[in-house]
């Protein structure tokens, strides 16, 4: 990739270009793109935790049946905290080869 591709690849990604008002998001558990300001996109899913954590993990949780909005990391996953996200869209789809790989298991 040379400057300029870098350039325009940097500004997609770091702007919600594409994206529609975060008001529109599924409110289903459907993992989506979000976008906040202050963090770019995040991976994340409307949710409550009653629904994906386990009854230990929920024993000292407070309001483990409120939903909000939930991240996903390479590790684990959290509660967004601090400010609400103002723009999401759905995942973009795989790669070709990506998606002959999985559609050939």
């Amino acid at each position: 990739m040379n400057d300029e591709q870098t350039s325009q690849f940097l500004d997609l990604v770091n702007q919600p270009t594409c994206a529609r008002p975060i008001e529109s998001a599924p409110r289903n558990g459907t993992e989506i793109l979000i976008w906040r300001e202050d963090s770019g996109w995040l991976l994340a899913r409307w949710i409550a935790p009653c629904d994906f954590l386990h009854e230990r993990e929920l024993e000292d949780m407070k309001d483990a049946e409120t939903p909000d909005w939930f991240i996903a990391d390479f590790v684990s996953g959290c509660r967004l905290d601090g400010g609400e996200p103002t723009h999401w869209m759905p995942l973009p789809e795989p790669p070709v080869d990506l998606q002959r790989k999985i559609e050939d298991q």
